[in-house]
């Protein structure tokens, strides 16, 4: 008789249906590795419009997937930026100025553009804080400690700017001096920065909680030692430690420079032989190393350990990967 290794209901009160370990929208891997009456239909749907769409649409990994190909940059109009945010690094007039992404039909490819608004010098130290043109219009960048007298920069098409510089004016903003800006070249160096959100670490921890049903079984998986991991994916319910810690170490040696990372999905059931927890390791697209405390103190039975599969973006392969060192396996403590 199956059971969902989340909700722990089994027939007739649920029906079951194929749970990928990794979700699709990153990859369409050739073998990929499936659950089968493992993961009941109801939990797979509700996975699916929340933790896999957070992961997929919000997500920091979620945005490289059109870096890599995964998706068409067309489809960029589907993201959600609410958790990002991108801005100019080249040096000049619109260093450090808000960017949004787009899609150039004739190179098919994702470029960078200035958001639209003013920046205006901080009041104290160096740089400058960047309002909307809704801030502008309606004052609030008064409330900013900022300095216009100091500098300020309108971005935006011609007659936006002569708008907002109106507006400005009305406000009593009159610099003495006014120069058109330096626009920017069609390829502006851009960079990130981003949020981590609870849903995201939940996709994360299923995506780890997966992998191990996958290599244990689904009965493993079940094992009460794993309530809490299991309560905070379907539930999110905050164990007492953290569940998901987040480094931009690599899980595994690469000789490649930062900037040329292996591009690549890893998972990967691991633990360490100085203690008793039980740890899953997901990284997507070489980008950043996510730990899950699967479970903290774990009494057994210890499988060999580490287990691990390697997904290959660039040609959709996936391939168990031999551990370096020999496996160990702690004794059980039961």
């Amino acid at each position: 008789m199956p059971t969902c290794i989340y909700c722990r209901l089994g027939p007739p009160a649920v029906a079951f249906d194929r749970e990928h370990v990794l979700p699709e929208a990153f990859g369409k891997f050739k073998g990929a590795l499936t659950l089968h009456e493992v993961v009941c239909a109801s939990c797979n749907a509700f996975f699916s419009k929340t933790l896999d769409l957070e992961l997929s649409r919000s997500a920091i990994e979620g945005l490289e997937r059109y870096r890599w190909g995964i998706k068409k940059p067309d489809e960029i109009k589907n993201f959600r930026f609410d958790n990002i945010q991108l801005r100019a690094a080249d040096e000049g007039d619109f260093k450090g100025a808000p960017v949004q992404l787009y899609h150039n039909a004739q190179l098919d490819r994702l470029l960078a553009r200035p958001v639209t608004g003013v920046a205006i010098h901080n009041a104290e130290g160096d740089g400058f804080t960047y309002f909307s043109p809704t801030d502008v219009e309606s004052g609030k960048w008064k409330s900013s400690p900022v300095d216009w007298k100091r500098g300020i920069k309108i971005f935006g098409p011609d007659d936006i700017v002569v708008r907002l510089r109106s507006i400005l004016f009305d406000q009593g903003v009159r610099p003495t001096t006014f120069r058109p800006l330096a626009p920017p070249g069609s390829d502006i160096k851009v960079e990130q920065e981003f949020s981590i959100t609870a849903l995201t670490r939940r996709a994360i921890a299923k995506i780890a909680f997966n992998y191990m049903a996958y290599r244990q079984g689904g009965e493993f998986a079940l094992i009460s030692s794993f309530d809490s991991i299991r309560h905070f994916i379907r539930d999110g319910i905050e164990p007492g430690l953290a569940p998901v810690h987040s480094t931009m170490d690599l899980p595994f040696r690469s000789s490649a420079p930062e900037d040329q990372r292996p591009v690549v999905h890893w998972v990967e059931l691991t633990g360490h032989e100085a203690h008793f927890n039980l740890l899953g390791t997901v990284m997507l697209f070489g980008f950043m190393n996510h730990v899950v405390m699967l479970s903290e103190d774990f009494p057994g039975p210890w499988p060999a350990l580490p287990l691990a599969h390697l997904f290959n973006p660039k040609n959709l392969k996936v391939n168990e990967m031999t551990p370096v060192k020999p496996r160990w396996q702690h004794a059980d403590r039961r």
